[in-house]
């Protein structure tokens, strides 16, 4: 072997078995599946691939193609001691951590000489509400990680101005969504949307200031004032933000047009994206957005905040996303693209699931991700 020269470890593995260690907690939720499905595929391809997560009690669970452990979560110190001894014990050549898990993944795994220690980047600051102290720790950290992968363009522009990494060290890889895998031997549901029927209005994401359901009341409010009023507005999750938004409806007069459906289990987000005539996103900050995806995914017709970072990833020509974009401080901006769903003028189903096959495809970002974690 040539002095100075590294060999990748995708070669690498040609010798000695590779071993990722991903550390996330391991739950029903569509964010946790992606994950799962990454651990598998990785598992499938011939990479020993253990799944790390701390839960409210302990657990065993052999019905994956990878390891999976789970200890019960406790206190700070206790769980830090939990991920010190899975680094010591597994001895991974790959460490993948994400939210809570980053700092002691990154403290440890200097400390036993992690080959490659990533971290998984999720959330902008704006989502956070992080402190100055906040940001001087993890930036201490972020120090450790041999490479970032954020989320999001917007997410790499933040790492790279807020906490200082090098672009080097940064890289933008998008999510897929695991419903496609749910509705892979599904037949697409087919509705009859005559334009005399109640249109059904979708606004799924945790009830809170910065979600900013309260633009979207707003927008049909005033489509309600000028004689447009055969719609209902769902909204599904829970939040901080309930109460006010409930006053809102109140004092616009406007509860028979609207419906809290609380928390939806993914299942029961299949059907609600199923029954939507169009879906509505209005964040004022998203690092990403998976809701965008998934309602991609399902064909269902979107109008999204300019603000989703997976937009970025989106390179249609600015007159088509002009029709389906809007600015989250402008609501006028959301009304004129509501106003042809209210018209039976909407954009047709089948191009926003075109969308999320040009642009989220699942074998493409399984290889960026391969390439990312695999190579030296």
């Amino acid at each position: 072997m040539v002095p100075g020269f590294k060999v990748p470890l995708l070669e690498f593995k040609k010798r000695v078995l590779v071993h990722i260690l991903f550390l996330y907690t391991f739950n029903k939720g569509l964010l946790s599946q992606f994950y799962s499905e990454l651990a598998t595929k990785l598992s499938n391809d011939g990479y020993r691939v253990t799944f790390f997560s701390l839960k409210g009690q302990r657990k065993v669970d052999d019905s994956h193609p990878f390891e999976l452990i789970i200890k019960k979560k406790g206190g700070y110190l206790r769980n830090y001691y939990e991920i010190y001894n899975i680094l010591k014990s597994a001895q991974p050549d790959v460490v993948v951590s994400n939210f809570s898990y980053v700092n002691p993944a990154l403290l440890f795994g200097r400390l036993f000489g992690v080959p490659k220690n990533v971290v998984w980047y999720h959330s902008l600051n704006e989502q956070t509400g992080a402190s100055r102290k906040q940001i001087f720790i993890k930036k201490q950290f972020l120090k450790l990680a041999d490479l970032v992968i954020a989320n999001s363009k917007r997410t790499k522009e933040e790492l790279i101005s807020i906490y200082g990494l090098l672009d080097s060290r940064v890289k933008a890889v998008p999510f897929w969504t695991p419903i496609h895998q749910i509705l892979k031997d599904e037949i697409e549901l087919q509705q009859e949307r005559s334009s005399d029927r109640l249109l059904k209005i979708g606004c799924p994401g945790r009830l809170e200031t910065h979600k900013n359901q309260r633009m979207v009341l707003q927008a049909l409010n005033q489509l309600k004032d000028s004689g447009i009023a055969h719609f209902k507005l769902f909204l599904a999750g829970q939040g901080d933000d309930e109460f006010s938004l409930n006053q809102l409806s109140i004092d616009l007069q406007f509860e028979e047009h609207l419906a809290f459906l609380g928390h939806l289990s993914h299942t029961e987000m299949i059907e609600f994206y199923q029954e939507m005539d169009v879906i509505v996103l209005p964040s004022l900050h998203e690092a990403f957005g998976l809701v965008f995806i998934e309602a991609l995914a399902m064909g269902c017709p979107v109008l999204v905040s300019s603000a989703f970072g997976a937009l970025g990833y989106v390179q249609e020509s600015e007159e088509i996303l002009d029709r389906f974009v809007f600015d989250p401080r402008e609501i006028a901006s959301l009304t004129q693209r509501l106003l042809p769903y209210m018209q039976g003028q909407g954009m047709e189903r089948h191009y926003f699931r075109a969308l999320y096959e040009r642009y989220f495809d699942v074998d493409i970002i399984y290889k960026q991700i391969k390439c990312v974690l695999l190579n030296s």
